[in-house]
C-alpha cells in the first residue's frame, strides 16, 4: 500500500472515531482511477478500479516495526 494512501486512510479513520463510535468499520475502498477513499462498514462489492484495504492492515502498518527498548 502506498504511504500516502495509508496516511489518508488513517486520517479518515481517526476523524470518524472523533465523532462516531457506534459501529466499527471493516476497512476502506480505494479507487485507483479517482484516488477516492471511502470508509466501509460491511463486506464490499468492488468495481474493477477499486481495492479493498482492511482496517487491520492500516492500523498494523502504522505501528513501529522494530521498537527500540530503553535500558
Amino acid at each position: 500500500m502506498k504511504p500516502t494512501v495509508r496516511q489518508r486512510a488513517l486520517q479518515l479513520y481517526q476523524a470518524y472515531c472523533e465523532g462516531h463510535r457506534t459501529a466499527q468499520p471493516v476497512g476502506f475502498v480505494y479507487n485507483r482511477e479517482t484516488q477516492g477513499l471511502k470508509l466501509l462498514f460491511n463486506t464490499p462489492v468492488l468495481l474493477p478500479a477499486e481495492d479493498f484495504i482492511p482496517l487491520k492492515q492500516v492500523l498494523e502498518e502504522t505501528k513501529p516495526k522494530n521498537p527500540r527498548r530503553l535500558s
